[in-house]
């Protein structure tokens, strides 16, 4: 189902938590008996997503221990700064979070690898 544009702007007040876009710039479609309409007037992808900042981070260190062996002790971190990723927006017209954003990807992750090769 596509809902119908209302002619009022998309991204009027938009951008935050609570209203990541105008939800008055759209209004289900009349449903008229014996016909087809579910596609409104909005076209395909008129809602844009949230985008993705993601600053990642690997330090390795390198220690021979010998001649043929040596050790490596690896750190990766993702999102170092910790920077919240929006990934859901509720988009089911005349929904209670109609507008909204409905959920966040991963949080800041470390591993830690040690390789010794002989």
């Amino acid at each position: 189902m596509r809902p119908n544009l209302t002619g009022q702007p998309v991204t009027a007040g938009g951008g935050s938590l609570h209203q990541w876009f105008n939800p008055a710039a759209y209004a289900a479609p009349a449903n008229t008996p014996g016909f087809c309409d579910f596609f409104g007037t909005a076209p395909r992808n008129s809602i844009l997503g949230p985008g993705k900042v993601s600053n990642n981070m690997s330090l390795s260190k390198t220690v021979q221990m010998g001649d043929v062996r040596s050790m490596e002790i690896r750190a990766t971190i993702n999102n170092v700064f910790n920077t919240v990723q929006y990934s859901g927006i509720g988009t089911t017209v005349n929904a209670q979070n109609f507008g909204q954003v409905t959920s966040v990807g991963g949080m800041r992750s470390f591993q830690f690898q040690a390789s010794f090769r002989f």
